[in-house]
């Protein structure tokens, strides 16, 4: 699959979690959808897939999902 159509994929999920305001599955999909493409665009060991990962990792509360957890620097 070419770069193009993950953007695409990653914008679509996006605009399913703001239509479905904030759904939990939506959010669940978007994150594995942004999880994957940053893996793919970028590598699995880069800081910025690291860091994404980590941060939102445990963040399934629309509520608390925009609040970035306290992790310890990524090393």
């Amino acid at each position: 699959m070419n770069i193009d159509t993950k953007i695409d994929r990653l914008i679509e999920a996006g605009w399913y979690v703001l239509d479905s305001e904030f759904d939990n599955r939506a959010l669940a999909h978007w994150k594995k959808t942004a999880s994957e493409f940053l893996i793919s665009f970028l590598g699995p060991r880069h800081l910025v897939t690291e860091s994404f990962i980590c941060c939102w990792e445990s963040k399934s509360d629309p509520e608390t999902f925009l609040q970035p957890n306290n992790h310890e620097k990524i090393q």
